[in-house]
């Protein structure tokens, strides 16, 4: 819904790398080695949170291992 929309942090590059069977850790690991970068706790909240958001609004389906 428009009132509810916010900006997301998933990066496109990180979107491409969910198929269904990485998990999250191991999708931003992928993405950090390809960037050079280290992902940190914080950030990874953020973009838990941002999928749950997401998630609520039949976006994206997300399973627990």
């Amino acid at each position: 819904p428009y009132p509810e929309r916010r900006r997301t942090a998933v990066s496109r590059m990180l979107w491409s790398l969910f198929d269904g069977k990485r998990d999250l850790l191991t999708c931003v690991r992928i993405l950090d080695g390809v960037t050079g970068t280290r992902t940190a706790p914080p950030q990874f909240d953020k973009i838990i949170a941002d999928l749950r958001f997401l998630e609520q609004y039949g976006y994206v389906r997300l399973a627990r291992r």
